[in-house]
């Protein structure tokens, strides 16, 4: 509210601040941080086999842990994961703040209402899981985009020049699929087929779909991922938005079949994420 507050680090992701603060009243932090994002590389010259060998368990390269690339540039796409402080979640009268190592959808962030601007060179797309509520040009061939997202436990921001995107809206949810110049139309229109029917499903069997958008996003992805989950938005690694083909893969034969499966397997297993690990996360 206008007064320095002093604060201290209580591990890599954290920050814990100083002061009295009463419940049920409100509050102001003004929080100004600075991030630098890591050059996405890959020692394979060829990203699209690498990945592939990572996502079937046959690279000869070790995977160490990694962020899967969700924060980090290519040369045409950066993604920015969870770069917007929110709130701890309480669990037994305490913050869930530890760092948590290996496998696994650990969940810190509560859930919480977000309001987004974001200026950028208007050359460039910038995506949210938040919905776009309007864009303005600021001079200078700056554009500002203003986002909207509520009740998620989570941030997403990408961006690239290179973005293309088909929408379609089924019952009652509007899907966007982004893709890269390079890549081809006819997956983005599967991808939202594969998307709607998923959570047509999971909507019948869990419970309804939380959110009115779904954004699927062809994204550079790293470490054995095929996909990474937020809150109405999904990646989906964009080797698998390559022109489906046989291949081999040292010796190893794999049909374009079985590449079209990883493809829907994919997008479902991170739809599903929408209501485990969102919608109920995990605290361990």
């Amino acid at each position: 509210d206008g007064k320095e507050s002093k604060f201290t680090y209580k591990n890599n992701t954290t920050v814990e601040i100083k002061g009295e603060f009463v419940q049920k009243k409100r509050y102001t932090l003004d929080i100004e941080f600075a991030a630098s994002l890591p050059e996405i590389t890959d020692e394979d010259s060829d990203i699209f086999l690498s990945s592939l060998k990572q996502l079937l368990g046959i690279s000869t390269q070790k995977v160490t842990e990694n962020n899967y690339g969700i924060f980090g540039c290519t040369a045409y796409v950066c993604n920015m994961a969870s770069v917007v402080p929110s709130l701890a979640k309480i669990y037994k009268e305490d913050y869930l703040v530890s760092d948590v190592t290996g496998m696994g959808d650990y969940q810190r962030g509560d859930f919480a209402d977000y309001q987004i601007n974001i200026i950028a060179d208007s050359s460039v797309v910038v995506i949210s899981n938040g919905k776009i509520i309007k864009t303005e040009n600021v001079g200078e061939n700056k554009t500002r985009y203003m986002f909207s997202a509520e009740a998620v436990n989570d941030i997403i921001l990408e961006a690239s020049e290179s973005f293309e995107y088909t929408r379609k809206e089924i019952d009652g949810v509007l899907y966007i699929s982004y893709y890269s110049s390079d890549s081809h139309h006819k997956l983005a229109d599967l991808s939202i087929n594969i998307a709607s029917q998923a959570i047509r499903f999971f909507s019948e069997y869990y419970a309804k779909y939380p959110y009115t958008e779904l954004k699927i996003v062809s994204a550079p992805m790293t470490g054995g991922a095929g996909g990474v989950e937020f809150p109405a938005l999904v990646t989906i690694g964009d080797f698998l938005y390559s022109e489906l083909q046989d291949i081999n893969v040292e010796g190893r034969y794999i049909s374009r079949d079985l590449l079209s499966q990883m493809f829907e397997f994919v997008i479902v297993h991170e739809v599903a994420h929408q209501w485990f690990s969102t919608l109920v996360p995990s605290d361990s």
